[in-house]
């Protein structure tokens, strides 16, 4: 398992690449139907977590309030009625 990354200067393939991409972003978000491009759906999910809040599931939800047992910070309110016993006990056993 190793990581890899290629760092391509899109400059060096002609001026303008900025004001290209965009125009290209503009005309497919413009065609019929719901065309979303790379990253729309993550903006959205984004938007909508900046409005509302993250999404947490129930076993994350008892383990973040487990951990804040543990280390005896008060957990967010949010977490008032959740039951901290049903935490993955690996991950906040001492």
């Amino acid at each position: 398992y190793g990581h890899c990354f290629v760092v391509i200067d899109p400059n060096r393939f002609g001026a303008g690449f900025e004001g290209r991409l965009g125009e290209y972003l503009k005309t497919m978000r413009s065609l019929p139907g719901n065309v979303k491009v790379a990253g729309d759906p993550e903006k959205q999910y984004e938007d909508d977590a900046e409005r509302n809040g993250v999404i947490l599931h129930g076993p994350v939800a008892a383990t973040l309030k487990a951990l804040a047992e543990r280390f005896g910070v008060e957990a967010p309110r949010e977490l008032q009625d959740v039951d901290s016993s049903k935490s993955k006990k690996s991950l906040y056993a001492k």
